[in-house]
């Protein structure tokens, strides 16, 4: 008798589609394997140059996108370190690129429109690009007194 949570998993591997792909599952919190509901956002989370990031992959019609974020560390408190906070976030806003602040944390954000198949080499290649530009901002940074992310 096979388990009721591994039958969908079965019917999945027998169709002759080639369109299929792993992304079109979903691991409930239960451990249930159900088709994925692709109305619902796909989120997931990698560390790249020992950087967190989060993404989201959402679909739309025929668009399908990915929303990164690279937390990269916190901003010194001026109690701990006032001119080193005052020139990091100097650094950070002279630079005009990828990376932000609000005062507290230091972000990296990107969003970009991937296949609408939403395969795992498309995701990959998307993570890929941004973990690629944002890395000289990371070199960049590296020097200054910032705490790094969780």
């Amino acid at each position: 008798m096979i388990p009721d949570k591994l039958k969908i998993v079965l019917d999945f591997l027998e169709q002759d589609d080639c369109a299929r792909d792993a992304g079109d599952l979903h691991v409930l919190p239960d451990g249930a394997i159900v088709r994925r509901d692709w109305s619902m956002p796909m989120d997931f989370t990698f560390r790249c140059f020992g950087i967190p990031v989060s993404a989201r992959v959402s679909s739309s019609g025929s668009k399908a996108k990915m929303a990164l974020r690279a937390v990269l560390g916190s901003v010194p408190f001026t109690a701990e370190a006032a001119s080193a906070r005052r020139a990091l976030l100097a650094q950070i806003r002279s630079r005009q690129g990828m990376v932000r602040t609000d005062g507290r944390e230091i972000r990296a954000e990107d969003t970009v429109e991937i296949s609408p198949a939403v395969k795992p080499a498309a995701l990959i290649a998307a993570a890929t690009d941004f973990m690629l530009r944002l890395e000289p901002e990371i070199s960049a940074l590296s020097g200054s007194v910032m705490r790094p992310a969780a």
